[in-house]
């Protein structure tokens, strides 16, 4: 959407792919009995409203990504923000924060989670 080199800014669209697996059980007496837990996956689309990085030198870097959409569920959405190290033009390490939310409920099952917390990782451009 903005081509510069030192603040590039995209739109992107994309599908988010939701799988939730579960195993409860519990012993209370004799008459008391709980329904599994079922498997469910769901695929949705997503926009992402923003894209964005800033390069303070060749090495250096910070980005920030958000997007929304269904993902299968009533609606998600996820922010991030981060530092890239680039070693080499390919190759970068990453650290950052991510936050990630889903609501998603039918009769019997409700899934509402929000996580949150640091990452790192590497990245390689082709």
């Amino acid at each position: 959407m903005l081509d510069s080199p030192v603040t590039p800014v995209d739109v992107l669209a994309g599908v988010r792919y939701t799988y939730v697996h579960g195993d409860i059980s519990y012993s209370g007496g004799r008459y008391c009995r709980m329904a599994p837990v079922e498997i469910t996956a769901r695929v949705g689309p997503t926009v992402s409203l923003a894209c964005a990085s800033y390069a303070f030198s060749e090495k250096w870097s910070i980005f920030g990504y958000a997007d929304a959409g269904t993902g299968g569920t009533k609606h998600s959405w996820q922010l991030i923000a981060g530092a890239d190290n680039n070693f080499t033009k390919s190759i970068a390490a990453k650290i950052g924060y991510r936050i990630i939310s889903m609501d998603y409920e039918k009769p019997n099952f409700l899934y509402k989670i929000k996580t949150e917390g640091f990452f790192t990782g590497v990245s390689i451009k082709f």
